[in-house]
């Protein structure tokens, strides 16, 4: 079947038991590391790489407008446009 992570059988893995054997393999060091981190960092990334939300979205599976709300991370630093604002507020 081609799969990632597939069972001891070669078959899909129970969600359940894959949950369960994530969490013992990530520890108590990395217990911030959920699905949704994944999924997140996933979506972000193909935002960056791309410019494009449409196509993050849809690797998702999720709409545009959800995947920008949910998913694809908004950085909390801007770019320093400090010269491009100066200039404007002279009249240049």
């Amino acid at each position: 079947m081609g799969l990632l992570l597939p069972s001891r059988v070669g078959t899909l893995r129970n969600p359940t038991n894959f949950g369960r054997i994530r969490r013992a393999a990530r520890g108590d060091s990395f217990a911030w590391i959920t699905p949704r981190t994944f999924r997140k960092g996933a979506a972000t990334e193909v935002d960056r790489e791309y410019g494009d939300p449409e196509r993050a979205a849809r690797q998702l599976g999720n709409t545009t407008a959800v995947a920008k709300g949910h998913s694809i991370d908004i950085p909390k630093t801007v770019p320093d446009s400090r010269d491009v604002l100066a200039r404007w507020a002279r009249g240049e």
